[in-house]
């Protein structure tokens, strides 16, 4: 095996061409250390939040740093599910909105 290839990237040498084109298309998240100290930041507020009452964080910066992503993340790590019960739990809520410029007629 090539050792400059990762784990991930040695088991697709032998996988399908639909599995390294799927793999391609992925999207991939590099893990900055700013990113792995917000989301760390984000899991610990959700974590303490039943016992501490309800907290909040603001995550500002420039466009395009990852913000979103790391929001979506989190989402994604703690999305809705079905409990015991067969009731819905919603433990993170996560919308999004997209501006569009007005257009003149």
């Amino acid at each position: 095996m090539d050792r400059s290839l990762t784990d991930r990237a040695a088991s697709l040498l032998n996988a399908s061409k639909e599995e390294r084109i799927a793999e391609i298309n992925r999207k991939h998240i590099i893990e900055h250390p700013k990113y792995l100290t917000y989301y760390n930041r984000l899991q610990t507020l959700f974590d303490a939040s039943p016992q501490f009452g309800t907290k909040g964080m603001l995550l500002a910066g420039p466009s395009g740093m990852g913000k979103s992503q790391v929001l979506y993340d989190f989402y994604l790590n703690n999305h809705p599910y079905e409990d015991e019960n067969g009731d819905d739990q919603i433990p993170v809520l996560y919308t999004s909105s997209i501006h569009a410029k007005a257009k003149s007629v």
